[in-house]
């Protein structure tokens, strides 16, 4: 966050958000929506080519992304956690270019210069899927998470990429050394840690997979857990430092967590209070289809079988897979209709298990609400309706009443049909 501005990495739409909290505005200002393929903008594969001014760059909104993770905004440009092509992407938010800042596109833990000097190149730094951003001004801080370490990443571009916690440069790109290890640099050992921030020359991570919340004292060399174990945290990623508090998104618990700092680290849910939102009310259908009467009908009060027999033709079939709906209106203060199970297809008919209570008679209207489809030879034509359809009548229950089955058909149309 800038001001009033918020940047988010839009991650599986593959775009960079502006959200302006004064305006309540949103705007798209880096990635064309569908995920890019080429870890290096304007590059066609030529290994001899070189880039214009030294960068290999594209225009952020013609540019294609690839999950971008996190973000991290300095000054007029802002760095960007590319996980897909295990990269550390830089935009410049006043000429809107953007492209690699440091990373070879090569998935492993590796030091050294922050690029390479052709794509993909050797001997240069390489990630495996950067998923945290923080900064002290300085260096940019990397929760490298396939890799299980922490890297430091330097604003000055002739310095080196190197490694904090977590083992780099093993042989045959063995990326999967991992653990739960507090200690010295040399010895402490995460697993899977997906966040990072920067406060007063610590360094808070969320240990994902160990669900663990440590410290890196950059001073001592040394990590410390500082919350978490036993069930306290479940895959925690985002943190994010303010006041004395670090806030934890507690993943996997759905909760936002935070840890008092100054109070022996003791954790607290986050209570927010808002108002709820305002309540949906789904738009009624415009009635469109036919209607029936079907007369009088005695009914036994208890447990009843209401069946639909729907008009349909003989090469239209019922959708089964969407749910149709069926309500029953009588008049207010009569014969009460429960329903007492799920409608049930059978066929091109409705079934829909009934409750019926109150010796007593009303007039009543049954609507049904159902999906087809035209069928050819057995088979699914393509094309697909919604149909509805109304009967209309009157119903008496008494504890003596006959049927057990209430069954309508589509036939006798009342007055007013379509």
């Amino acid at each position: 966050i800038v001001g009033d501005l918020l940047y988010v990495a839009d991650t599986e739409n593959h775009l960079i958000r502006k959200i302006d909290l004064q305006k309540q505005q949103v705007k798209t200002i880096a990635g064309t929506g569908v995920q890019g393929r080429n870890a290096w903008p304007g590059w066609n594969g030529d290994p001899n080519e070189r880039p214009v001014n030294g960068r290999w760059e594209g225009v952020a909104r013609t540019t294609p992304l690839n999950s971008p993770w996190a973000l991290w905004p300095n000054g007029e440009h802002l760095y960007i956690a590319m996980a897909g092509p295990h990269q550390i992407w830089r935009m410049n938010l006043k000429t809107s270019l953007i492209g690699p800042y440091a990373g070879n596109g090569r998935e492993d833990i590796v030091d050294g210069a922050r690029l390479p000097a052709t794509p993909y190149g050797l001997n240069s730094a390489s990630f495996a899927q950067p998923s945290g951003l923080s900064s002290d001004g300085k260096y940019l801080f990397v929760a490298d998470c396939e890799g299980s370490s922490i890297r430091r990443v330097p604003m000055n571009p002739t310095d080196r990429v190197t490694t904090i916690v977590g083992t780099a440069e093993l042989p045959a790109n063995r990326l999967f050394e991992f653990g739960d290890e507090d200690g010295s640099f040399e010895q402490a050992k995460l697993q899977h840690a997906l966040g990072v921030t920067y406060h007063e020359s610590k360094l808070y991570i969320a240990d994902t997979y160990n669900d663990k919340i440590k410290t890196i004292d950059l001073e001592n060399q040394s990590v410390t857990t500082i919350a978490g174990g036993q069930g306290a945290f479940n895959e925690p990623a985002g943190l994010s430092y303010a006041a004395g508090k670090l806030y934890v998104a507690d993943t996997n618990n759905h909760q936002i967590r935070w840890i008092d700092l100054n109070n022996n680290n003791a954790v607290t849910d986050l209570s927010i209070e808002v108002e709820p939102p305002a309540q949906m009310v789904a738009p009624a259908i415009p009635f469109n289809g036919p209607r029936f009467a079907f007369g009088e009908r005695d009914i036994r009060a208890g447990k009843v079988m209401l069946r639909l027999d729907l008009p349909l033709a003989e090469n239209e079939r019922l959708h089964h897979q969407l749910t149709p709906q069926i309500t029953i209106t009588p008049r207010p203060g009569t014969i009460q209709l429960e329903p007492a199970g799920p409608v049930v297809v059978r066929g091109n008919s409705l079934e829909l298990p009934l409750t019926v209570t109150g010796p007593n008679s009303s007039p009543i209207v049954v609507k049904a609400i159902y999906f087809y489809c035209r069928h050819a030879n057995g088979k699914n034509g393509g094309l697909c309706k919604i149909g509805q359809v109304i009967w209309e009548g009157k119903l008496n229950s008494t504890a003596s009443g006959a049927s057990e089955t209430l069954e309508f058909e589509a036939t006798a149309p009342a007055a007013g049909n379509p």
